[in-house]
């Protein structure tokens, strides 16, 4: 079945009306694509010439967009093989194929990015919607606590862990905006860590603020408020910190026994204050 079959066949069992020859319609490819269909796909790349391929729908989207963001790893994997598609496209009104794949949690497309060649990990995306402009793939999956994703970002060979966003904003001041621990204990394992970025955080004296000095004592103390933190846990970013070769400055900061604990006695003065309360 040839692709002009293939799209009458999606019109009458859609009620649909498509213009195949118009790059702003839905091409047969696309509708394959999107609804999932891999036999068809399959069928489509080798039938569909070239140019037709990369169709794009009304918003920019060509099939490849689709069946990344919606999971359909088989397809994507139909399509790349078709070396068609650029892995580092992004449609203007929507976020990028890695970044699509992060942000629905889609392992298998994910992990199927990661390995093409050309790929831009460290992409900044400028999309302005759901607060993701401005942002790698890596700072959202660490924002929003997606510990497999970060995980398979940070295997990536050209992954930038120090990335910055706007105001200078690092994959790890997002991991510890929301308190992610198991994030945080990645990527301060990683070997290319900095702990001293810093972020600007705006404001009339464009106040800066470096991890070190703010953000892992506001982690502390969320450790320590917590009823039942997980000592294990504890255990786990006391290692990761002191393996990063670096101690909390106090700089000019509200000073507490907390903020001033180096790695070495990181431990121990947490125990300490727990016991105090």
């Amino acid at each position: 079945m040839n692709s002009e079959a293939l799209l009458e066949s999606k019109e009458s069992a859609t009620g649909s009306t498509v213009d195949s020859s118009r790059n702003n319609q839905h091409p047969p490819l696309w509708l394959a694509a999107k609804n999932g269909k891999e036999d068809e796909v399959e069928e489509l790349v080798l039938s569909t010439i070239e140019r037709r391929k990369t169709m794009i729908d009304p918003d920019g989207r060509t099939a490849l967009w689709w069946a990344i963001s919606t999971g359909q790893a088989r397809i994507a994997e139909l399509l790349l093989a078709t070396r068609q598609f650029d892995v580092n496209e992004r449609p203007s009104h929507y976020c990028g194929l890695l970044k699509a794949a992060v942000s629905f949690k889609h392992v298998a497309v994910t992990k199927l990015l990661l390995d093409q060649n050309g790929l831009d990990v460290n992409k900044v995306d400028t999309w302005r919607r759901y607060g993701l402009e401005a942002q790698t793939s890596l700072h959202l999956a660490a924002n929003r606590g997606l510990e497999e994703m970060v995980k398979l970002l940070l295997s990536h060979p050209d992954i930038d862990v120090n990335s910055q966003g706007r105001s200078g904003r690092t994959p790890l001041h997002a991991a510890t905006n929301n308190g992610c621990m198991e994030i945080i204990v990645l990527l301060l394992a990683h070997p290319g860590i900095d702990v001293n970025s810093l972020e600007d955080y705006g404001g009339g004296e464009k106040t800066i603020r470096s991890i070190k000095a703010v953000v892992i004592p506001d982690i502390i103390r969320q450790m320590h408020n917590a009823p039942k933190t997980e000592r294990r846990l504890i255990n786990k970013l006391t290692e990761s910190y002191k393996a990063a070769g670096q101690r909390i400055a106090m700089e000019k900061w509200p000073i507490t026994s907390l903020h001033s604990a180096n790695t070495a006695e990181y431990a121990r003065d947490i125990r300490l204050k727990s016991l105090q309360k």
